[in-house]
This record gives structure tokens, sequence and C-alpha cells, in this order.
């Protein structure tokens, strides 16, 4: 679907917008629960939301259209991951394009719906996890989702569209201009019976591998955005509104002539090849939501530079100032 269009407004607002371009006259099911209210109340006004009797029902309905060839999205925050993960492994051995948008808030149990990004290592669980987006800024959000709808498509795997509550609820513009392919896969066999079961054990093992050459096509895709790094000593990494504050950060650390550099992952899995990114890295500092997720993803292309951690937990953002001056004390 395309068509011009300059939105300015909350970031839910916005995503919901994208979702109803990219949906393109279908519907979605879900399942109300803070802090994904406001995006459901938006698709509702514009007639495409249908509510579920549950999270895992919402999943199984969503895994169904998908199978069908119909695109649409399943919304999730939370721990209402965990209700979806059995839908993303189905569609993952059916090679059908599950669609996944899911909102970082603070775990474990339920929680509150302040931001979070506890969720890193439970998306990325398994052998083929699916691909994983994530914005950091707002005007990055309708982009980024038709990005991740196309990809998704092309390869016949699950996708999430992972951000946290904080940038949810960030104003900002975005260009609604969205182009991507109709929609044009479905059931793959003659018999118009799909199945993830194999009793042969050759079978299954044949099957695997066609699911690993697959998935190194996509590693390919992988990206990530480099700021101010052709110099950098004293790289930040970072992701979703983690990034966006350290973005800040560098560029304040910058006018006071230290040569700091950010590396934001926009697909967190697979992650993009930053072997050759750290070669001039005195220091490396992990910034995140969580109890050092994406400083565990991120150590085996580190090598022998030196990596510290600056994170927030409960709902609380890690803080410019306090970032500033943790690095400059460090060094």
């Amino acid at each position: 679907m395309t068509g011009s269009m300059f939105m300015q407004g909350k970031a839910s607002a916005i995503l919901g917008e994208a979702i109803v371009r990219l949906v393109d006259n279908g519907r979605v099911y879900g399942f109300s629960h803070p802090p994904v209210n406001e995006i459901y109340e938006y698709i509702a006004k514009k007639g495409i939301f249908a509510p579920a009797f549950s999270i895992k029902e919402m999943a199984e309905i969503g895994l169904g259209i998908s199978t069908a060839g119909k695109r649409t999205f399943v919304i999730t925050s939370g721990t209402g991951i965990y209700d979806c993960m059995e839908a993303i492994s189905y569609a993952t051995s059916y090679e059908v394009p599950f669609l996944s948008i899911h909102i970082g808030k603070s775990i474990p149990g339920f929680g509150n719906p302040y931001p979070y990004q506890g969720d890193l290592e439970i998306l990325k669980a398994g052998d083929f996890p699916p691909i994983i987006f994530c914005p950091y800024m707002v005007d990055e959000i309708p982009f980024l989702l038709s990005q991740m709808v196309e990809l998704s498509e092309r390869y016949r795997h699950p996708a999430v569209f992972y951000l946290d509550s904080a940038l949810l609820n960030m104003t900002g513009g975005a260009d609604l201009n969205l182009k991507v392919p109709e929609a044009s896969w479905g059931l793959r066999t003659e018999k118009r019976v799909i199945s993830s079961i194999y009793l042969e054990v050759r079978d299954m093992e044949k099957r695997l591998s066609g699911l690993k050459e697959k998935y190194n096509l996509i590693r390919k895709e992988a990206r990530s955005h480099l700021y101010m790094m052709e110099d950098a000593e004293y790289v930040v990494v970072a992701y979703g509104i983690c990034a966006y504050i350290a973005k800040k950060a560098v560029d304040e650390l910058r006018l006071m002539d230290i040569k700091a550099g950010m590396i934001n992952p926009v697909i967190l899995s697979p992650l993009s090849d930053l072997n050759g990114q750290f070669v001039r890295a005195k220091k490396i500092y992990v910034v995140e939501m969580s109890n050092g997720q994406l400083y565990r993803y991120i150590k085996g292309y580190v090598g022998g530079v030196e990596m510290k951690t600056y994170n927030a937990y409960g709902g609380l953002i890690p803080d410019k100032g306090g970032l500033i001056d943790y690095i400059k004390g460090s060094l």
C-alpha cells in the first residue's frame, strides 16, 4: 500500500497509522492491556481491530491469517510475548511471515507499564529466532516497520518490531509514505496441509538444514547505525530509547574533545557483523534498560577491549548527564 502523508503526534498513533496502512484493509486481532491499549484504540477507530479472548488466542488467529496469505500483526507487551513464542516457532517451521509488535515494559511478572528492555534474550532465543527490528526515534517507526514487513515476507520468516514504552509515548513527526509489496504467500504444499512434525530424523535434519541456509541469507540483511564512529575511541552501544539518549551524550562528549561514537543495532537479530568496529576503541559502554542482556549479546565481537555497562531498571530511563559523568569518570 502506498500513500503520502506526514503525521505529527504521539508515537503510538504514528505506529497505529503505519499498521493501518500496512495491513491494507485487513484485520488485527488483539487483547488489550497496558501499555498497548493506545495502539488498539487508534486502529479500532480505523475499523481494523477485533478483540481476542486471550493473548494466546490472538497469536493463534494471527498465525492462521498469516498462513492463509493475509497480512496482519499481533501486538504484545511484557510477558505477553511468552504466549506468542509458540506461534512464532510454528511460523518459522511453516515458513510464513508472522508479524509481531512488542512493547517492552518492566518485568518479571506482569510488571508495570514503564519502559524496560528485559525481553531481548526471550525474543532471540532458539536456533532460528525471529528477525527483530528496533527503532530509537519516532520518525523511524513507519519506515522500519515497512522494512520489517518486506524482509519478513521476502524470506517467509517471522519478525518482531521491538520498542520500549518510553518511545511509544514520545511525540514527533514521521513520513507515512510506505511502500510494501502486496502479500503473495500462502500454503506451499499442494496438499494444503502444513506440518512441523517430521518423525524421520533424517527428514527433520534436512528441514533444519534448509532453515539454516535461509537464516544465513537473512544475516546478510542485518544493519546498524554508526554515529561518529570514524575515529571513535570511546564507543557507546545502545538500542531503543537508550540509543536516543546515548546519541545526545556522544554529541556533548565530542564538544569536550572526547572522541566518542555510537553503534545502534537497527536489527537486533540477526545482529550485524560488528567485527572491525572496535579496532580504535579504548573502552566500550553498553547502555541498556536490562540486567546486561545487550552486554552479553555483543561481548563476542569485542575482543580484548574493556567493556563497561550503564544500566537502568524497573522503568527508569538512563540519564544523559549521568551517562556523560560515568564515561568521563572512567577515562
